[in-house]
């Protein structure tokens, strides 16, 4: 129990974290009810409501939203961009690039950063 909560994920990854655990401890004949009574809890605050999320971006949506800024006078709006990009790019691992170390380059100099 004291995993799923101290988890800092949504309400609803809770719900389907709980509900595993729960079943997992059912089949190994081991008291769950703390669970049960989690999950009613988390189904009580929302988590059973799915969550709505955006749509992802096309190709060509984000190196539009890149040319258009990338340029910029504004030297924030163009970081924006190379983080949006970035960010797309590797979506599949943002957890990895959304605080990078200095490990994490493998080349870094004024011509080229390699991460």
């Amino acid at each position: 129990r004291l995993f799923v909560v101290a988890t800092s994920v949504s309400v609803q990854s809770q719900l389907q974290y709980s509900k595993a655990l729960s079943g997992t401890l059912r089949a190994l004949g081991l008291p769950n009810g703390t669970l049960l009574t989690l999950g009613a809890t988390l189904r009580g605050m929302g988590a059973s409501i799915p969550m709505k999320q955006a749509a992802p971006l096309v190709r060509e949506e984000i190196w539009a939203f890149f040319a258009e800024h990338v340029l910029s006078p504004d030297a924030q709006m163009r970081r924006l961009s190379f983080a949006v990009l970035l960010a797309w790019k590797c979506g599949a691992r943002w957890g990895e690039v959304s605080k990078p170390r200095r490990s994490d380059f493998l080349e870094l100099t004024s011509e080229r950063i390699t991460i």
